[in-house]
């Protein structure tokens, strides 16, 4: 059987391969995604290492208020 001179099998073979490919980018836009999410979430919890040992390091009052003339 034919329909528009392309048989079925062709038919089918290139709707299997369509599928194929859309769901070869799909699981590619997951993975990409995923792999982002990772890594903002890593840049997070470094931000917040940087902000806690910001937060801990010496209080600086009078920095740039006194300067030593003495040597």
């Amino acid at each position: 059987m034919s329909v528009n001179s392309v048989s079925m099998v062709d038919l089918a073979t290139s709707l299997a391969a369509q599928a194929t490919t859309m769901k070869a980018g799909e699981v590619s836009t997951a993975i990409g995604t995923h792999v982002l999410k990772k890594v903002m979430d890593q840049n997070e919890l470094q931000a917040q290492a940087l902000i806690k040992m910001i937060q801990q390091a010496p209080s600086l009052d009078g920095t740039g208020k006194h300067v030593d003339l003495s040597v």
